[in-house]
């Protein structure tokens, strides 16, 4: 019996230096905040102007530390065959902590005309439908749920 209860203790002292280690110091409370995304127009025409923006909310009843910067809430879109098209641009070397008090959120607003985004193989967008969403950061942390938009020629 005491054996067991040795290599549990040891486990779980174990586990936690891992936790510790994985743990942001920078910005620990990521995984608590929410994600989405919203489009203004759901259909829309390749070059007309649509906006885009990603929200990070806290859901919480306390503040919660985030990091802003680098690649901070950035968009993809998914096209039928799962392809993964990039918006262009959205990283900055820069990052800093910022704290979020309860329900309070920040945005970001992209113009999205259908054209510039490519998958990382190059291949651009296409008429058709398409799936938008958003991600905190470029480690693909905190996706949004997806939002339907299509792209008529």
């Amino acid at each position: 019996m005491g054996f067991r209860a040795s290599r549990v203790r040891s486990l779980v002292v174990a586990l936690s230096a891992v936790l510790t280690a994985c743990a942001d110091p920078v910005a620990p409370d990521q995984d608590l905040v929410e994600v989405s995304v919203e489009a203004a127009l759901s259909e829309m025409s390749i070059g007309e102007p649509n906006l885009l923006v990603a929200i990070a909310r806290n859901p919480t009843d306390l503040p919660l530390t985030v990091q802003v910067g680098g690649c901070f809430l950035s968009m993809e879109l998914r096209d039928s065959e799962d392809n993964r098209f990039i918006e262009p641009g959205v990283c900055i070397d820069t990052a800093f902590p910022e704290v979020l008090g309860p329900d309070e959120e920040l945005r970001r607003t992209v113009v999205f005309d259908g054209t510039g985004w490519r998958t990382s193989g190059g291949k651009a967008l296409v008429p058709g439908r398409y799936r938008l969403r958003a991600t905190l950061s470029s480690l693909v942390e905190n996706l949004s749920p997806f939002v339907e938009l299509s792209l008529l020629p």
